[in-house]
């Protein structure tokens, strides 16, 4: 019986070593997909993008390429913002979140197709932005309902940006 107790204490040392760990990333998981985080996903990735608007507003008569770039790019933005807060949703907003960034998925893709087919894109974004305004209302109240800008977290980050 000997032989067999260099095993256990192996097994539960390692039982010792792994527990700890894996109650830690259980932790981690679960405030990864909560209203903070989805907040948090949504005002770090906002607050760069709309800094970047705001420049290019400010620049429009010295750079009007540089604003028109910018504007064309916004689809691409809002893809990535959407993109981010899918991945931090709180499962009462995470299929909202993630019918809102396909929906703007579909409309970036349809600018490429804008010069070719111009009414066929028109109409693709007409019925992607028709097919998801719901989502997009719910992801907004949730926004509203749970991070506003006016709240120290918003505030904390937009002051952050650069």
């Amino acid at each position: 019986m000997q032989a067999g107790r260099p095993r256990t204490h192996r097994f539960v040392f390692a039982v010792a070593v792994a527990l700890p760990i894996l109650v830690l990333a259980s932790c981690g998981a679960g405030s990864d997909r909560s209203p903070e985080a989805y907040c948090r996903a949504f005002y770090e990735t906002a607050a760069p993008i709309r800094q970047s608007y705001v420049e290019a507003g400010e620049e429009v008569e010295s750079d009007p390429l540089k604003a028109i770039v910018t504007l064309i790019g916004s689809p691409g933005d809002l893809t990535v913002i959407f993109d981010h807060m899918a991945s931090h949703a709180p499962d009462e907003i995470r299929s909202d979140t993630e019918a809102a960034r396909d929906a703007l998925k579909k409309e970036q893709d349809a600018l490429g197709e804008e010069l070719s087919n111009p009414l066929g894109a028109l109409g693709a974004g007409v019925i992607a932005g028709l097919t998801s305004s719901g989502s997009f209302s719910r992801v907004d109240t949730y926004l509203d309902d749970h991070c506003p800008v006016d709240s120290k977290l918003a505030q904390e980050i937009i002051h952050e940006t650069p």
